[in-house]
């Protein structure tokens, strides 16, 4: 074979060989898409799977803060009545963040935000209206809501979360 056909042959092999890799890095586009897919569904997954027993949890408290009697904390304090119960049920079951829930004895429930940087977000739920406290960047404020208030802007805001329907 002379030289100049072996220099062709090489040169064959060589696009042949640039095809296959060609190919291979098609094929590895089209897997890492999907990958990327199959990842982002299972997070999602992952994620709602995580509200859902949070929202549980919530929820269980609740139920568990309903058979609290008079004196729950040896101090005195009244057991919590059904529709603070209730509403509390209610306002956690809309919220797209769940927070941390405390009884507390001043026939109140306490659901409780905090951020790793200090930021502090409380809501105490009475019958009748609902008490906010915040700090946020050392700055703190108080201010009510009525029960009707839909809490979901206010923890949305807080979490940096930009959401139109709050």
């Amino acid at each position: 074979m002379t030289r100049g056909a072996l220099m062709y042959e090489e040169l064959e092999e060589l696009e042949l060989a640039r095809k296959k890799i060609k190919q291979l890095d098609e094929r590895v586009q089209k897997n890492d898409e999907l990958l990327k897919y199959v990842l982002s569904e299972w997070r999602w997954s992952l994620e709602v799977s995580s509200k859902f027993v949070n929202l549980s949890w919530n929820l269980t408290k609740l139920h568990d803060y309903s058979d609290l009697e008079d004196n729950w904390d040896c101090d005195g304090a009244k057991a919590f009545s059904k529709e603070l119960i209730d509403l509390a049920r209610g306002k956690i079951i809309l919220l797209d963040t769940q927070p941390k829930v405390f009884p507390t004895m001043r026939e109140s429930i306490q659901f409780e935000y905090e951020k790793e940087d200090g930021d502090y977000l409380e809501f105490e739920i009475y019958e009748d209206r609902i008490e906010v406290f915040r700090i946020i960047d050392e700055h703190e404020e108080e201010f009510k809501l009525s029960v009707d208030e839909n809490l979901n802007k206010i923890v949305n805001e807080f979490h940096g979360i930009n959401n139109e329907e709050g």
